[in-house]
């Protein structure tokens, strides 16, 4: 979703100006929300990976970042769910 379908949304349920400014919101704080999951999840990635370079544990690295993106998925999906 972005604000372009948004407004094509908008228009065809003819949204009214409350409407379209309460699904606007509702939508900044989805996108909010998911660029704050990444950014967590990248800072978590560049961890791992210094962790693993220093005691070159590629296999605990693997295995760590397994649960980092069902952990990342989990998240960003009840972040749908939620909107």
């Amino acid at each position: 979703m972005n604000t372009r379908s948004l407004e094509d949304y908008a228009r065809l349920l003819k949204l009214d100006e409350t409407q379209k400014e309460a699904a606007t919101a509702l939508m900044d704080g989805y996108i909010a929300a998911h660029k704050t999951a990444t950014e967590e999840i990248e800072g978590k990635f560049e961890e791992m990976q210094q962790k693993a370079m220093e005691n070159r544990d590629w296999q605990k690295m693997g295995n760590d970042a397994s649960k980092l993106m069902v952990e990342y998925q989990d998240k960003t999906r009840k972040l749908e769910e939620d909107v």
